[in-house]
């Protein structure tokens, strides 16, 4: 069966439409309150730029985080294109700087590194005389914090975004499948894996544990934060903050 408007109707269809059109603008308007006038106020404190370094490319991926670490009078930074370097904090004269793909072979960079994936996606992690990153590879690199050679490459179970933390001669990581790893600082040999069940829906991106004297804390999420023994990995306290809630994944996102 097939229907149509009579030809006096259409002007009537059409103003319809229109007034029910100007009707979406009016009632979807922007009536929300009006933002409060900032206030006038005077500088404390003075701040200027000493010196500024291009480190190389920014993060494609928006979840990565890079952020520099600090010992003494040098700072460590790192970029998503996979630079590493070391600079004089008071100058910021180059001291090394090295490509963390140089330390893969080319059947290994073809497989791992494509042109539009970033490369280093966790650090910068510092210790030990060391600084830490993890890559897009599957793996963390070390390298020494005096000169940039390579000290270790080890793998980890999934992709690691948030930086490394070294304490008492262990490399501690934690990934984004819900696990976090010790390594040996001096081998890159890994210690113990504590893993938990995460939701099938997370926001992309894991925090860096937190160190005590024997201890470390780490949040998932699956709405838990835990605390690990450093020397094996067991659980100490384990308590829930975020209870999951609703129908769909999304609805029950604790992240």
């Amino acid at each position: 069966m097939t229907f149509s408007v009579k030809k006096a109707g259409r002007p009537l269809l059409l103003v319809t439409l229109v007034t029910w059109l100007s009707g979406c603008a009016i009632f979807g308007g922007d009536d929300g309150p009006e933002p409060a006038k900032l206030k006038s106020f005077k500088e404390e404190v003075d701040i200027k730029s000493i010196w500024s370094r291009n480190l190389g490319q920014g993060a494609e991926d928006h979840a990565i985080r890079l952020v520099p670490a600090f010992s003494g009078s040098r700072v460590y930074g790192a970029s998503a294109d996979g630079n590493i370097v070391a600079v004089d904090s008071g100058t910021g004269k180059l001291i090394w700087e090295i490509d963390v793909t140089d330390f893969y072979d080319e059947a290994a960079k073809a497989i791992s590194f494509a042109d539009d994936i970033d490369v280093i996606t966790g650090g910068v992690g510092l210790g030990n005389d060391m600084v830490v990153v993890g890559v897009t590879a599957g793996d963390i690199v070390a390298v020494s914090a005096n000169d940039g050679s390579l000290l270790w490459k080890a793998k980890t179970s999934s992709e690691v975004l948030a930086p490394p933390v070294i304490a008492r001669n262990r490399v501690f990581v934690q990934s984004i499948d819900g696990k976090v790893a010790a390594y040996e600082a001096e081998t890159g040999e890994r210690d113990w894996v504590y893993s938990t069940t995460i939701p099938s829906l997370t926001l992309r991106g894991t925090s860096t544990p937190v160190l005590g004297d024997d201890f470390l804390i780490a949040g998932f999420s699956n709405g838990r934060i835990t605390m690990l023994n450093q020397e094996q990995g067991l659980v100490g306290v384990e308590q829930r903050v975020g209870v999951s809630q609703g129908k769909s994944d999304l609805e029950r996102l604790v992240d």
